[in-house]
Parts: C-alpha cells; structure tokens; sequence
C-alpha cells in the first residue's frame, strides 16, 4: 500500500468510480448546482474536496468527449433543466418562463408534426399555461 494513502481512503474499484461518475451525473443534471454537488460527494463517499473537484470534472471531461451530434441537444435539455432549478428557488419567474419557452423550443414544442412552424397554436398553449401559472393583476 501506499505510504501516503491513508487506511481511511483506500483506493476505489473501476466499477465504483463509475457509479460514482453515475451519481454526479444524476445531480447536475437534476440541477443541483457545482457546490452543492461536490457537498454531496465529500458527505455521501467521505472524500476531499480536492477529490470531488476531480469527479466533476471527469465528468464534464466524459461529457465532452461524446461526439458532438449525440450530445448536442440532451446536454442543452439538461442544461435548460439545471438553470430553470435555480431560477425557481430563487423565485425568478421571467426567467424561469424564458427557460421554460428555450426548452420546449428545443424538444420541438413549437413544430407541426410535418415540420413547418406551427405559428399560432403552440405560442397560444403556451400564453394559456402562463396564464395558469403567473398572477394577474388586477
């Protein structure tokens, strides 16, 4: 064994490293924030926060080496979903809702199934949701 590792930390196996990646992967992209994630790392698994640093960004590092194409559009979902989060605790509501309206234009909300623009009908679902959502003053 190493004379620098301590007993406390003993080395981890592959297959834990990757369910660790997993773990951290599943927080952010629940739009816990980077401090937040690395909290949870040192909490949950005991580790330093230099160690956490290095989860997170393995992480970032395996996200980035995915081709481009395949991640284009889920890593932007993912982001939109990560911001909204912390635009909703911290009670911004335009831009939760501009959050809100990039994410459906991203999963396609705003296209007729044939492909064309779908003009009126989807910004009126959309004015109509708001509408639901947001206070009226009156």
């Amino acid at each position: 064994m190493n004379k620098n590792r301590s007993e406390k930390n003993p080395r981890i196996t592959k297959r834990q490293l990757a369910s660790r990646l997993e773990r951290v992967e599943q927080w952010l992209s629940e739009g816990c924030g980077r401090e937040v994630a690395i909290e949870r790392c040192v909490d949950e698994w005991g580790i330093s926060r230099r160690q956490a640093l290095r989860y997170l960004r393995r992480f970032g590092n395996r996200v980035a080496s995915k081709s481009r194409g395949d991640m284009t559009v889920e890593w932007h979902i993912q982001k939109r979903a990560s911001l909204f989060a912390i635009a909703e605790q911290a009670g911004n509501v335009r831009d939760s809702m501009a959050i809100l309206k990039d994410l459906a234009e991203l999963q396609g909300f705003y296209r007729e199934p044939g492909g064309a623009a779908a003009g009126g009908y989807y910004e009126e679902a959309l004015r109509d949701a708001l509408a639901r959502f947001l206070p009226t003053s009156k």
